[in-house]
């Protein structure tokens, strides 16, 4: 017998399309990829703006808390600028003892937007019992704020990574949304 030496499939298959589902909004004209592994979850948001998140599988027992990425909007009366609201957003952190380890501006589905990753500062730290990281990128269209936010565990944050950044170049906002 002859045996040929069939290349393997690489174990990372998570960069095959095939493993990502699509979550579609037209409500709001929104459209995100997330792997196939995560939840896609409307029942854990904490704020009226929330539209959906979706979180990491748990490994273990010892995983407390899946790692969570979150989409929010948010309609003001006004039109807002990106820069206005990144202040007031840093500001806002700043006043929370929120510690800014990142700030600088990105892009989101094709528009101008900003990047900010922060974690609690020594004295919010003492009273939480998990340390946690949080990366939020958003953008102004018009007079709508378009926030995703991003947060796990300090330890693992930087392995979700790659995945959270291939569901943030995946998101499409549909403005004004067709329906």
């Amino acid at each position: 017998h002859t045996f040929y030496n069939i290349p393997q499939p690489a174990i990372a298959q998570s960069s095959s399309p095939s493993n990502l589902l699509t979550y579609e909004n037209p409500t709001y004209g929104i459209t995100i990829q997330y792997p196939s592994n995560w939840m896609a979850s409307t029942n854990q948001l904490p704020t009226y703006n929330s539209i959906i998140g979706f979180y990491s599988p748990l490994e273990n027992l010892s995983d407390i808390l899946p790692a969570e990425l979150a989409l929010s909007i948010t309609t003001y009366v006004n039109n807002i600028s990106l820069d206005e609201y990144s202040k007031i957003t840093r500001t806002a952190l700043e006043q929370q003892g929120m510690e800014i380890i990142e700030s600088e501006p990105t892009t989101l589905a094709g528009n101008p937007a900003h990047k900010i990753i922060f974690s609690p500062g020594a004295q919010v730290a003492q009273s939480s019992p998990i340390e946690f990281k949080v990366m939020q990128i958003f953008t102004t269209i018009e007079n709508k704020v378009y926030l995703l936010s991003y947060n796990a565990e300090t330890s693992k944050f930087p392995l979700y990574m790659d995945t959270i950044q291939q569901m943030l170049e995946s998101l499409k906002i549909q403005h004004p949304p067709i329906i």
